[in-house]
């Protein structure tokens, strides 16, 4: 099934738009000089496409649908992986919120995350009051913020206190976004 997905997009897509397996189930389609709107056409054009995939010699027949997410590349302060990021977080919003449809990526968050610098510092996800700890890698620290990433972010606590080693700090932090390994946390 994979590969028929992946052979049914590659034949919508321009020569200059590239797909890639990320892991899994999941996959990337990186459109150049395509802005948001185009973006969000591609992306339900590709949706309605899987809907109408059969696959031969299935009993019962198997169909499938997909979840997208859709971000807009800021020239100012994305690289590829934040841009993926900001992708994943809008798919795992449309997979929240009922699956099978097109998200487009939105800061989310009440509070400001401010801007963060790109780290990568190992830490530790200290909770349960400090009974329990989780491996972590800090990726991106802020005055107010920070992006930690982690195995499973969906058994990341609400609140914990993050801890670097290395450098002696600990932050207490309040979840304000969370993808499948990625969680964006707020300085308490």
């Amino acid at each position: 099934m994979l590969a028929a997905v992946a052979k049914a997009t590659a034949v919508q897509l321009r020569q200059s738009d590239l797909i890639g397996r990320l892991g899994g189930e999941e996959f990337a389609v990186l459109l150049p000089h395509t802005d948001g709107a185009r973006a969000i056409e591609v992306a339900e054009k590709l949706r309605l496409l899987f809907r109408g995939l059969s696959f031969p010699g299935s009993h019962p027949p198997i169909s499938i649908s997909a979840s997208f997410g859709v971000a807009v590349l800021d020239p100012n302060s994305d690289d590829i992986e934040s841009l993926l990021q900001k992708a994943d977080e809008a798919s795992y919003e449309a997979k929240r919120s009922g699956r099978n449809k097109c998200v487009v990526w939105r800061q989310s968050g009440s509070k400001p995350e401010g801007e963060r610098r790109r780290v990568l510092k190992a830490g530790q996800i200290v909770f349960n009051n400090r009974h329990s700890t989780m491996d972590c890698t800090l990726r991106a620290l802020g005055e107010t913020s920070a992006e930690i990433a982690v195995t499973d972010a969906f058994n990341v606590p609400d609140t914990f206190i993050l801890r670097v080693s290395s450098d002696g700090m600990e932050w207490p932090c309040s979840v304000t976004g969370r993808t499948e390994q990625r969680v964006i946390v707020a300085f308490d």
